[in-house]
């Protein structure tokens, strides 16, 4: 008798916690602040003449007031492949660059990746910069691709030297708009290589 009892009683409570379920999934959906991590890749090859390869966006807003952690791993060459592998006349090669795989329209050694520059090609004549040196030509916008675009300094501040996968950590707080990414380039014509872009919500 009991037994049926308590059989009684579950079959009775279930629907209603699945109700409690089903509503909260619903308001999860619907809620940008709950999303997974989103994921981009920035091309940092463009045709235009913008000043900058992308920008790329979130699929999803980013909820106002909101941490979000982003992080950037990757290298590409913001120079021509044949500048970068020291095989044109002129010119030479400063720094060790990276092989990587094909990722984009060329594929060949890269030189940079969001936070450094590590290699680069100089005129004969021209001496070598101290490398690797910070650049801050990877900006981020939390408003969208209308920007405005600012370089946001990495978690802990610049850097003190390459990362070994060549992946930064950076933290924006979301203004209830999608947040874009790119890189500034006077020339994006000749770059190659690509950046890969996570975004997930802190806490909660």
């Amino acid at each position: 008798m009991t037994w049926k009892v308590g059989r009684l009683v579950r079959s009775l409570l279930m629907p209603a916690a699945a109700g409690v379920f089903l509503l909260s999934s619903a308001a999860s959906s619907a809620d940008p602040s709950v999303h997974g991590v989103q994921k981009m890749v920035l091309n940092t090859y463009s045709p235009g003449s913008t000043g900058m390869a992308g920008p790329v966006t979130t699929p999803n807003v980013l909820k106002a007031g909101r941490t979000y952690r982003v992080t950037v791993k990757g290298t590409y060459s913001a120079y021509a492949a044949a500048l970068m592998r020291g095989t044109t006349s002129g010119w030479h090669l400063c720094g060790t660059p990276v092989s990587v795989p094909r990722k984009s329209r060329i594929s060949d050694v890269e030189g940079q990746d969001a936070e450094f520059i590590f290699a680069e090609p100089k005129p004969n004549g021209t001496f070598c910069p101290a490398l690797p040196f910070v650049h801050r030509n990877f900006v981020i916008s939390a408003n969208g691709p209308s920007g405005p675009f600012v370089h946001v300094d990495p978690v802990g501040g610049d850097p003190r030297q390459v990362d070994a996968d060549h992946s930064y950590v950076y933290e924006i707080t979301g203004t209830g708009d999608r947040a874009s990414f790119a890189v500034l380039d006077s020339n994006t014509r000749d770059n190659y290589g690509t950046l890969t872009i996570r975004v997930r919500p802190l806490g909660g």
